[in-house]
């Protein structure tokens, strides 16, 4: 058994709620500077979202994540992890 240094978080969990909805959230404001406006994007425009999310987290150092579209994510994770490995 290897037991892995955690100088950061090894597990992430990524969803299109919270975090991703509201910082796409001025995207969708419809030039209104006021953000507030719209608090939360549109679900459907948050999918590359939920997707950089855990690329971010694998990038970082997380060696699990959480993720709703399975397959989409791992597509994700493993240029990530080819990034890491600096391999084409």
């Amino acid at each position: 058994m290897t037991i892995l240094p955690l100088p950061r978080a090894a597990a992430v969990t990524c969803g299109k709620d919270g975090a991703p909805g509201r910082t796409l959230a001025p995207l969708y404001a419809g030039g209104n500077p006021a953000a507030e406006s719209v608090p939360f994007a549109p679900v459907e425009a948050r999918e590359a979202a939920s997707l950089a999310a855990p690329v971010a987290a694998i990038l970082h150092g997380a060696s699990i994540v959480r993720v709703h579209a399975v397959r989409p994510a791992v597509e994700a994770a493993l240029i990530a992890d080819a990034v890491l490995e600096n391999r084409p």
